[in-house]
């Protein structure tokens, strides 16, 4: 379970965005926030940030101290390690919770996972974004409300209330997390109402549940909206107002 406080997504990318440029300048590859690494540190154990931290810098330590040693490591061996992580994020339990979300999210699942086996990982992840961004436009969302889903807090007696009106999808819902951050440090209780809500996609409504486990100190509660129809029997899937 993850502990501490949620991580600062800008502060992570402009950090990103200065180690790389930093990198290019000496003549270094560039580096990304590699979900492999990421999944071996989870299943080990890591509940924090600080586990990116300290693998960079017993790699760096590793790279300054034993270079040559590492030069007698066989590349079958870290292909080795990196397959039977990835094989893991792709097990057939995952095909099968995707399939039991719904047609769409299977589908978005497929693409994602053939392109980025055959063509790259970048085209793998486009592909599955421009799918799902079909998806929504195909059931009648506008891509400005997807992008800009309109959000209001109301600072009441006893709790903070923030509403969102239009869809709320994966495109819209770091605006909504933002928004959220910027009361929390009230230490009100938060109520999120979906009342207005008229599309809320998988990514949104998974986002959404977790969000209350990433502040526990402040009570987060949502206000469901009865309207919203799942397209699917799985509790996750897309829904739309009826």
């Amino acid at each position: 379970m993850k502990s501490g406080k949620p991580s600062d997504l800008n502060r992570d990318l402009r950090t990103l965005g200065i180690a790389n440029v930093a990198s290019a300048l000496i003549g270094g590859l560039p580096m990304i926030s590699e979900i492999v690494r990421s999944k071996a540190n989870i299943d080990y154990g890591a509940t924090s940030i600080k586990a990116n931290f300290f693998h960079g810098l017993f790699m760096l330590i590793a790279i300054v101290v034993f270079p040559t040693l590492i030069n007698f490591i066989p590349l079958a061996v870290l292909a080795a390690l990196l397959i039977y992580v990835g094989v893991r994020l792709a097990s057939p339990r995952e095909f099968v919770h995707a399939y039991q979300v719904g047609k769409d999210q299977f589908s978005i699942f497929l693409v994602t996972f053939f392109l980025t086996l055959t063509v790259d990982l970048l085209v793998g992840a486009l592909a599955g974004i421009a799918l799902k961004l079909i998806l929504h436009l195909a059931r009648g969302n506008r891509l400005k409300t997807m992008l800009n889903p309109i959000i209001t807090t109301h600072s009441l007696k006893d709790c903070i209330r923030v509403e969102i009106e239009g869809p709320l999808t994966f495109m819209g819902y770091l605006k909504l997390k933002y928004q959220v951050m910027k009361v929390v440090q009230n230490n009100m209780p938060i109520v999120i109402s979906l009342y207005e809500v008229t599309y809320l996609d998988h990514t949104a409504l998974k986002k959404l549940l977790k969000l209350k486990d990433e502040f526990p100190d402040v009570g987060i509660s949502i206000e469901e909206n009865q309207q919203l129809v799942p397209f699917y029997s799985h509790s996750l899937s897309v829904r739309r107002k009826i």
